[in-house]
């Protein structure tokens, strides 16, 4: 049985901005009270080089994975403190927050082998002091829950179920760098005072989904979800594959991944850190998080989808929220049931505690045994 690389799928985005003050006079340490700032964003779905799951196979996001219906970015100062943002003139939804919506992406072509695709967007906004923006952190498909204006320090305290797989929530990737922890992007010197500055000085913001894929397959399994467990002997022996499922998953999870910076490869066993590719493979669970477990009765229930026939799709991935809490680690759990070559059940032949091939094994067992063996009984008197 091999489980497919957990979803570590990571989306770049990149926020256009004019060149420094030397090259461009539109971009300056501060603006005129009120006036409109630009950003351009490009939304980039990129390829790590790997995550801690061995064998190196990385699978990308399928369409829904990938999906964005809105992208959120959240503005803040130099403290982490929400930089307050109020209506503006151009396509996007700004309140009295410290955030810009997105609602409206266009795709475009990508040159890099480590690309998925690009969608691309432009932010505008006023601020509310002569001040500009110093950091910003994206979150695609914000939760309902997720309202008002928030600090730095609320994302990274923001715990919550974003096991929602009819929209996938996306943030920040956090990762080390030089044995410090990297969570919002700087943006200094990146804002424009028109969508055309703003277009000419990228800043990427890596993303990555606040959900973890797994997918199990099997070997040798037939159109029936069946397969050969007997190695010799007579009559073959099949598990049939009822169903599977990810059990002591999380209920909650963080927004922005927690990390520590001073992990090593060699106390954790695997390399963390991905610097690089702006990407970490670790994280601590919040204390608050809560196991749930799943039952037999559940996991042959709940299959997606089932045929007809009864077999399922063993196939369908699951998926879960992050969870490193020692000892009590997230778990595949597989029901299956032995049956012959047709599907039936395979009965388990057991005499004194010992399994026999079959049922005449057992009567040839006894009747050998009892062989030449003969009882008498004798009239007696009381």
């Amino acid at each position: 049985m091999k489980l497919s690389r957990f979803l570590v799928g990571t989306l770049a985005c990149t926020l256009f901005a004019a060149c420094s003050n030397e090259e461009n006079s539109a971009i300056n340490s501060g603006q005129e009270e009120g006036q409109l700032s630009y950003v351009a964003v490009n939304i980039v779905n990129a390829n790590p080089t790997g995550s801690r799951v061995e064998g190196g196979k990385y699978e990308n996001g399928e369409d829904p994975e990938n999906a964005i219906t809105k992208a959120r970015f959240y503005l803040f100062n130099a403290s982490g403190n929400p930089y307050t943002v109020t209506t503006n003139e151009a396509p996007g939804t700004v309140g009295a927050n410290n955030y810009v919506d997105i609602t409206t992406l266009e795709g475009q072509g990508k040159d890099e082998p480590n690309v998925e695709s690009i969608k691309k967007g432009v932010l505008v906004f006023k601020g509310t002091t002569t001040e500009l923006p110093t950091s910003i952190v994206a979150v695609l498909n914000p939760p309902a829950t997720l309202t008002g204006s928030k600090s730095l320090s609320d994302l990274q305290t923001a715990i919550a179920d974003y096991s929602s797989t009819t929209s996938f929530v996306m943030s920040n990737s956090v990762y080390a760098s030089e044995g410090t922890k990297v969570v919002a992007t700087n943006i200094i010197g990146k804002v424009a005072q028109n969508k055309e500055d703003a277009e000419a000085n990228p800043v990427d913001i890596y993303v990555e989904r606040v959900l973890a894929k797994v997918r199990v397959t099997f070997s040798n399994a037939d159109k029936e979800n069946q397969y050969k467990v007997s190695e010799d002997g007579e009559p073959a022996v099949f598990a049939k594959i009822l169903g599977w499922a990810v059990t002591r998953t999380a209920d909650k999870s963080n927004l922005l991944k927690d990390i520590d910076p001073t992990w090593d490869n060699t106390t954790l066993g695997f390399t963390w850190n991905d610097e690089p590719f702006h990407r970490s493979y670790w994280a601590t669970t919040p204390a608050t998080v809560t196991l749930e477990k799943k039952s037999q009765d559940e996991i042959i229930n709940d299959q997606k989808p089932a045929t007809p026939e009864g077999a399922t799709n063993i196939s369908v991935q699951r998926y879960c929220q992050e969870n490193t809490k020692k000892d009590e680690h997230t778990e595949v759990v597989v029901v299956a049931q032995l049956v012959n070559e047709d599907g039936n059940p395979n009965p388990i032949y057991k005499y004194f505690g010992e399994e026999h091939d079959s049922e005449e094994a057992i009567l040839t067992l006894i009747a050998n045994k009892y062989n030449n063996v003969y009882y008498t009984r004798t009239e007696g008197t009381s």
